[in-house]
């Protein structure tokens, strides 16, 4: 074991310093004595190993942050800056340093110690939080110079609306996480409104527009106190000054509880109040923006020569300090840095306004100012293209913080594709020659040539904009439930870094369209194509069918529990692949029980309010017959009442049964309990055979021999024939392609039901009698062209 370097008395000092803490007048001078002494030990350390060594520090020694003002507490960790005078931070001397000084401080103080290695490549460029604890920096040994050529580098080099703009982003934030009003009971003495960082925020933001460091007053003083007692007594860096640590602070202090809360308040008054002088201030005050650019008067000015990149990077600087922008009257030269104009226009919509608003945006990307006042073709659109895509920006800005699309965002390392994408999605309706999705991506590559991305980010914009669609087709009018269409979506992604890109920009582009566009039925569908496709990816691309054997396994199993005997047995075994492949087992208990019971030739009906999708399953469980999916759809379609979905099961056998699921709302809602009692009434009468199909519907107004217009269809297999159609819109649809199809000799496995373009659409799973998909040719046949 090596020789101390410090003297354990420095141990009883630090106690000595601790107990007088609790006489202390002032925190400021306790705090200057209780720094004095880590000072004193810093530089034994390195006296030391000067010693040992035979040479001088290789570097400089600095104090910074609290450590830097002499504001030391009792548990503050001691934050010091190294900068090098040769070598490199793999110098021996400096390692032996870094280890002396973590071993010793720590046994000696019990205290952490912070580095930051600080070198003249790190200016432009470094860290906000590093730059105000530079300026709040001390000098402690080594050569002075160094200490002065860095403060030379750091003021020489900073940029000062970027400064100010990340401190005051990081107050707010503080304050949001903590408390927003000095006036409470409970505070956070450092980052709360009224606590210490208030004030060395408005100091720092002073300096940086060329004031001279404030004096702490005597309100500073005060809370610093509290602070510091704070710490003697939790034995924490951090942490809230609640009621019990108050009365104890009273107690030991020998003053009412009441009179010591009512100083603290007042102070923490005056120092939030000098805050918010330093934001107005910044409205009164001169400083740089950017090279060619200042604040002055409140407002943002410009003096040429000035590219659109460094013009929209100043309003966006200014605009969030809250300067006025007006239009932008010198001529824009073309050039632009990609880099610095894709944080730009990553700040959000009002950002993107003002850029508008000067001018500037349109100089930028020409292509997005194009479609200003394009009206698109697709019906649910209620804005210009230009105004729907700002829209769309406004809804990723004001995502809410937690829920799934809150996680989803927490996996994205890099937004600034995404704004992008977003920008550039719809600009390529402008031409109506091709698919809009196809001239996009050719404009978002040559926007990204013009500005010189890095070719990752230009990629991955291209891809979003050639398949910003491709989520929402699937959610809106696939069966995501089905393995077979998860694996046919991560095909098409390829790898997962797209995937929470593409699910945000589905989010934002779809709730841009109409308020009521996005629902919780789309966002649950998401979800689950969401996980589903990351399991899959993440199994390195392996895309084998999945085990049905194993799922019967684990369904046999959870029978077993319950029920046993050949009806399970044979249960079992007369379910289809794909129908046990994407229902929850709970359901498949469901339905199984009701299937036993429509054996005695009851016809099963269950009615289930689904509240998170704003809907209502309807489940029919009875012997098999011909045409029975299409009766169900008529009764349906008779009482008026729209299908999101539906999932078809015949079971295997001499005496197969069918298992039908159906979601489906009332004027976009749950269905209420007449309109469920209605409807499970008319169920009974059409399929129990009271009454027959076509004849009742009439008498409900509804003409069961109407022919089902078609616009245009898609057609490929997988697995299954997939049979996408785009229609006029209304009810109806569903009951019309049945009653085709059924009359083709096919059957409908499961369907999804929406609106595409202003249309109608559905897509159905179709197989014929032997279980195999249709052909094309078939298809093509029945349909036409």
């Amino acid at each position: 074991m090596s020789e101390r370097i410090l003297s354990p008395q420095l141990t009883e000092e630090k106690a000595h310093q601790v107990e007088q803490l609790w006489s202390a007048a002032s925190g400021r001078q306790w705090a200057q004595q209780h720094s004095a002494m880590y000072d004193r030990a810093l530089l034994e350390i390195l006296r030391h190993l000067e010693l040992v060594r035979g040479e001088s520090a290789p570097f400089t020694l600095v104090a910074t942050g609290g450590y830097g003002r002499q504001e030391a507490g009792p548990e503050s960790d001691l934050d010091i800056a190294v900068i090098p005078t040769r070598g490199n931070d793999e110098d021996p001397f400096l390692r032996a340093f870094f280890r002396s000084v973590q071993t010793e401080i720590q046994a000696t103080f019990a205290v952490r110690v912070g580095y930051t290695y600080v070198t003249a490549a790190d200016f432009p460029g470094v860290d906000m939080r590093l730059v105000s604890s530079l300026m709040d920096g001390r000098y402690l040994a080594g050569p002075v110079k160094e200490w002065e050529s860095t403060l030379g580098r750091l003021w020489g080099r900073m940029d000062v609306g970027e400064f100010l703009l990340a401190k005051r982003e990081e107050r707010e934030k503080a304050m949001q996480r903590t408390h927003a009003s000095p006036l409470v009971v409970e505070p956070d003495l450092k980052e709360g409104a009224g606590g210490l960082r208030c004030w060395q925020t408005a100091n720092w933001m002073r300096m940086a527009m060329g004031e001279r460091t404030m004096v702490p007053p005597a309100a500073y003083d005060l809370v610093l106190l509290h602070r510091l007692r704070l710490q003697a007594l939790s034995g924490r860096t951090t942490g809230t000054l609640t009621r019990q640590r108050q009365a104890e602070m009273a107690q030991r202090v020998g003053v009412d509880i009441a009179e010591l809360a009512s100083r603290r308040l007042e102070a923490m008054s005056e120092l939030h109040r000098t805050y918010e002088d330093a934001i107005r201030y910044i409205r009164q005050n001169r400083f740089p923006l950017t090279p060619h650019s200042v604040a002055l008067n409140g407002e943002v000015r410009m003096h040429p020569p000035i590219s659109a990149g460094e013009a929209a990077t100043a309003i966006a600087i200014g605009g969030a300090l809250g300067l006025d922008v007006e239009p932008i009257e010198v001529a824009l030269t073309p050039d632009v840095l990609g880099s610095d104009v894709l944080r730009t226009i990553s700040r959000g919509e009002q950002t993107l306004r003002m850029l508008d608003h000067a001018g500037v945006l349109r100089a930028l990307l020409p292509e997005f100012d194009a479609v200003r006042y394009l009206i698109p073709n697709d019906a649910p659109h209620v804005f210009t293209v230009l105004e729907h895509t700002l829209l769309a920006i406004r809804h990723l800005d004001e995502l809410p913080p937690t829920g799934f699309l809150a996680e989803v965002r927490a996996e994205i390392e890099d937004e600034e594709p995404l704004h992008l994408a977003l920008l550039l999605h719809d600009a390529g309706k402008i031409d109506p020659s091709e698919p809009h999705e196809i001239v996009g991506e050719r404009m978002a590559r040559l926007v990204a040539d013009r500005w010189r991305l890095p070719p990752d980010v230009a990629e991955m914009t291209a891809w979003l904009v050639r398949h910003h669609e491709l989520l929402s087709r699937f959610i809106r009018l696939r069966d995501v439930l089905n393995p077979d269409t998860v694996r046919e979506f991560a095909e098409q992604v390829q790898v997962w870094e797209r995937v929470p890109l593409l699910a945000l920009l589905t989010y934002a582009d779809t709730s841009a369209v109409h308020p009521e566009i996005w629902t919780p039925t789309q966002e649950a569908m998401l979800q689950h194509l969401y996980y589903q496709t990351r399991a899959l990816l993440d199994a390195a691309g392996d895309t084998a069918p999945t085990d049905t054997a194993h799922v019967r396994r684990k369904l046999a199993r959870q029978f077993r529990d319950n029920e046993s005997g050949p009806e399970v047995e044979a249960f079992l075994d007369a379910l289809p692949a794909s129908y046990m492949l994407a229902t929850p087992m709970n359901v498949i208990r469901q339905h199984y029980e009701m299937g036993e019971r429509a054996r005695s030739g009851e016809l099963q009906v269950a009615l289930e309010d689904l509240r998170e999708y704003n809907s209502t399953r309807l489940t029919v469980v009875c012997p098999d017959a011909p045409g029975l999916l299409m009766s169900i759809l008529g009764v349906i379609y008779a009482n008026d009442l729209a299908i999101n979905g539906l999932r078809a099961c015949t079971t295997a056998g001499d005496q197969p049964m069918i298992i039908d699921t159906f979601e489906i709302n009332q004027a976009g809602r749950m269905l209420n309990r007449r309109a469920q009692q209605r409807l499970e009434e008319d169920l009974n009468l059409i399929l129990g055979g009271q009454q027959d199909l076509e004849a009742w519907m009439q008498q409900r107004g509804k003409d069961p021999l109407r022919p089902q217009e078609i616009y245009e269809w898609t057609y490929q297999v997988s697995g299954m024939g997939v049979l996408e159609i785009h229609a006029p819109r209304g009810r109806g649809m569903a009951f019309r392609m049945s009653r085709r199809i059924t009359q083709l000799g096919w059957n409908i496995l499961s369907a999804r039901l929406g609106q595409w373009g202003g249309h109608g659409a559905a897509t159905f799973y179709l197989v014929n009698d032997e279980l195999q998909a249709p052909s094309e040719e078939q298809v093509r046949a029945s349909l036409g062209q």
